[in-house]
């Protein structure tokens, strides 16, 4: 957004803070031979196992999810706040979380 919040604000201004807002989705799909839940490779030391709770992403919808947060925290860190659009359904599903960068931006 180039600043056209955080610069009206003095403190964000001359701290060069910068907010930022996305829209982020991915849409496709993990293929049978490298899908490590099916039976057929379960006994396949090729393929790395999924992690607990994870699940392997449904082709005919995709993952979406909307971003706001602060960059520039420091020349390098960044906070963003993350909401979910999609796979809700999922059991012991959040649907919002906070997550921390380093950023390195010239």
């Amino acid at each position: 957004m180039n600043g056209k919040v955080f610069n009206r604000i003095p403190l964000f201004k001359r701290l060069k803070l910068r907010e930022y807002v996305a829209f982020k989705g991915v849409w496709g799909k993990l293929t049978d031979k490298n899908n490590p839940t099916l039976a057929e490779n379960a006994n396949d030391s090729q393929l790395f196992l999924l992690p607990n709770g994870s699940y392997a992403i449904d082709s005919s919808r995709p993952y979406m999810e909307v971003v706001a947060g602060i960059h520039n925290i420091l020349k390098f860190f960044s906070v963003e706040w993350v909401h979910r659009l999609s796979y809700n359904d999922h059991p012991d599903t959040r649907k919002d979380g906070v997550r921390f960068g380093l950023e390195v931006s010239f």
